[in-house]
């Protein structure tokens, strides 16, 4: 009975088991079906190749028929007979080995139940025996030693040349921007392909003009504080790193080799116009789904290249178009690191931290900086020692834009200018900012970064560099988009940002500073830096002096024309008046003579003459000349003139001077009658008024102009009218009607 018992127990036992060991198998194959890795498209050749074998063989009766093709006997005989006798490097006939593992786990060997692996003693001969008749065959054959080279890499001039030869191609951005951001940043090509708008970022701590290098000084321009960088996510690239990696690019010497001037350019012409872009946030997935990025982190950078092979035959149509070749043809990555070396004399360890190469067979230290300096300075080239000076980054039109480079993360612009450079090479960034600011919009850092931060720098680049692509492209794409987004005066701007640029390159003396200790180049840097500030400064200065005169004197020209336009109108009035006058005086003398031939008439009263008219200069009767025997007897001088004012200045003081009232300043005045009194003193008065303003003026017949200004001033007022609202004005005469003759134009 105990016996019974234990058998069912252990029965139970081993049921309990195979449902784990069957729970575990099912668990296992559904993991590996979910978690499949993407796999490489040279492990889908090879394994291609593989079942096309064993299918020949297996119909050739060499080989059993089975449920599996990869079976010991099948692999070892595929690397016996096949592999041993493949005419490739070692490494890749290595390969295969990797990409036959790769299909055995995941699709022929995935129940759990069973293990297989395809590298065992025979395929380890085998790969010996491929490899030592690989390197026969090799050094038998007759090859030019001169080809092949590890040092045969493209010059400083031949790279800039074929670049310049890039800009001319039809896919001209995606060429253009790989080649210097591969070279400057060591990436891959296929990394290129990869990235995407969110993967731009503006790095402030990284930047050239940072305080602790000590090779940089102090006091550099505005655009060198900071650096745009390329985030390299973990699991996507080559590399498949477990953390993410960042690269970058210093500002370029040479405007052409510069990744981040090809990035703005590259941006500016697709970004300008599209429509198709926003900045709302991801929809919600659906129901156990994976969430999505937003439509624009999807953007990539390289648009039109799908895989390597369009890349090849691109950048092989590039090399012939320039007459040019090089081995490795789209290894960019390699042509950088060999600038960086033999001509930056940067060492291996500083190289890695760009690459991002396992240094010593170990991983990086994660206390090693992303982004190291020296790296960085020589890739924008300068060497090791040179201080880092692009002159075209110090020029910017403050001016003319009135643009203030202060930016706050997610708050927007602190001083928004009524004119910026971000909205001018990106017309649609207001429209792309209010989209990630409504209730939908994309929130993230990355938004923030690129919206913020990124595009205004890149579009400050655009500008600066559009300098020199406006004189050597001036009908490529760029230029002619470039004059058209820009304002009219920025072609003469960028003539003068170019002779600049000159004149900063020609007056730093890089050559004749090496020599000198880190602080004397530091020293030179700052004193070298302050003069190129002062410098323009005092073009600034001598700017707005020119302006100022040019306003003068447009002040000036206008008050001339108001001048000659008042005297002409003077002129005019005065003209009128005396060819009243005249008929006036006219129109008496015929009435006169008409009188004087009538008969008069005995016992009849005389015919009385109508009164004179006005008394004008044309009709008022001439004073005599007082002589000796006048004042000799003492007779009380009364002027002859008429007690009423005249209706013009201009006629005041022709009556003034032909009456000679000047002499009757001074002599006494009881014997005057009361309107003689008034009237002389209202005609001394304005009279005074005349020489005042004759004295501010300069020439010849100062009073006559001077009358003709009191004329002028007077407007529809009589003389008299004139005379009372000045009396009423004057700052020594108080009363209180002077607030009512206000109204008066003086």
């Amino acid at each position: 009975m105990q016996q019974q018992q234990q058998h069912q127990q252990h029965q139970q036992e081993a049921a309990t088991a195979a449902g784990v060991a069957e729970r575990a198998r099912q668990n296992t194959q559904s993991n590996t079906a979910h978690a499949k890795v993407v796999k490489d498209r040279t492990y889908v050749s090879e394994w291609r190749r593989y079942k096309e074998w064993v299918v020949d063989e297996r119909a050739a009766g060499i080989i059993p028929d089975g449920p599996k093709f990869l079976t010991r006997e099948n692999v070892d005989l595929y690397f016996s007979e096949i592999i041993v006798n493949r005419m490739v490097v070692a490494n890749t006939a290595r390969r295969v080995v990797s990409a036959l593992q790769v299909f055995a786990d995941e699709e022929e060997y995935t129940d759990g139940s069973e293990t297989f692996t395809i590298e065992s003693a025979t395929v380890k001969k085998a790969l010996v025996a491929q490899k030592n008749l690989y390197q026969r065959k090799q050094s038998k054959q007759v090859e030019c030693s001169h080809s092949n080279l590890p040092t045969n890499v493209l010059t400083e001039a031949q790279t800039t040349r074929i670049v310049g030869e890039s800009l001319r191609a039809q896919n001209w951005k995606d060429m253009y921007l790989s080649w210097t951001v591969c070279e400057q940043t060591f990436i891959r090509n296929h990394s290129m392909r990869v990235l995407t708008l969110r993967h731009l970022r503006l790095d402030e701590a990284h930047g050239p003009n940072m305080k602790g290098d000590d090779n940089l000084g102090v006091g550099y321009g505005a655009f060198d504080d900071a650096v745009v960088c390329y985030i390299l996510d973990k699991y996507v690239h080559k590399t498949r790193d477990n953390k993410k990696r960042v690269v970058a690019a210093w500002r370029h010497k040479h405007y052409l080799r510069c990744a981040t001037g090809s990035l703005a350019m590259n941006l500016f012409v697709r970004l300008y116009a599209d429509a198709g872009i926003n900045f709302y946030a991801a929809p919600p997935p659906p129901p156990g789904g994976d969430p999505g990025f937003p439509m624009w982190q999807k953007v990539k950078l390289i648009r039109e290249w799908g895989d390597e092979k369009a890349v090849q035959s691109a950048f092989t149509a590039l090399y012939a178009r320039a007459s040019l070749s090089w081995a490795k043809n789209t290894h960019l990555r390699k042509m950088g690191m060999e600038h960086g070396s033999a001509r930056g004399e940067l060492a291996t360890h500083q190289l890695t931290t760009m690459s991002k190469h396992k240094a010593d067979k170990g991983k990086l230290s994660f206390y090693e900086t992303e982004l190291f300096g020296p790296v960085l300075r020589v890739m924008s080239g300068h060497q090791q020692q040179d201080c880092y000076w692009v002159p075209r980054t110090r020029l910017f039109p403050w001016q003319q834009l009135r643009c203030i480079p202060t930016y706050s993360l997610g708050h927007g612009r602190v001083d928004t200018p009524a004119l910026a450079a971000d909205e001018l090479i990106f017309p649609r960034i207001a429209q792309w900012r209010a989209q990630q600011a409504s209730p939908t919009g994309d929130k993230s850092e990355a938004a923030n970064n690129f919206l913020w931060k990124v595009l205004p720098r890149l579009a400050v680049c655009a500008i600066q560099d559009g300098i020199c692509w406006l004189k050597e492209f001036p009908e490529h794409e760029v230029s002619r988009l470039l004059l058209h987004a820009m304002p009219a005066w920025y072609p003469q701007w960028a003539t003068q940002a170019r002779r600049e640029c000159d004149n900063m390159e020609s007056n730093r003396r890089v050559d004749g500073v090496h020599a000198l200790n880190d602080a004397t180049r530091a020293a030179f840097s700052a004193l070298l830096h302050q003069m190129t500030e002062q410098r323009k400064e005092q073009q600034q200065h001598e700017e707005a002096c020119k302006q100022r005169e040019e306003a003068c004197k447009r002040r000036e020209e206008e008050r001339e024309r108001r001048e000659e336009e008042r005297e002409r109108r003077v002129e005019e009035r005065e003209q009128a008046h005396v060819t009243a006058l005249r008929q006036m005086q006219t129109a008496f003398e015929a009435m006169t003579q008409q009188r004087q031939h009538q008969l008069p008439i005995r016992g009849a009263a005389p015919v009385l003459a109508p009164p004179p008219a006005a008394a004008s200069p044309a009709t008022m009767p001439q004073q005599r000349a007082r002589n000796v025997n006048d004042a000799l007897r003492n007779i009380p001088r009364i002027p002859a003139m008429p007690t009423g004012l005249p209706d013009s200045i201009a006629a005041l003081l022709v009556q003034h001077e032909q009456f000679d009232l000047v002499s009757f300043n001074l002599a006494p005045r009881t014997h005057w009658s009361d309107a003689i009194k008034l009237s002389f003193n209202k005609r001394k008065y304005l009279y005074d008024k005349i020489n005042e303003e004759a004295m501010r003026l300069q020439g010849l017949n100062k009073l006559e102009r001077a009358a003709k200004l009191l004329d002028e001033r007077r407007s529809d007022l009589t003389a008299n009218q004139y005379y009372t609202a000045l009396r009423t004005n004057s700052p020594s005469k108080k009363t209180r009607k002077r607030k009512a003759a206000e109204r008066y134009i003086i």
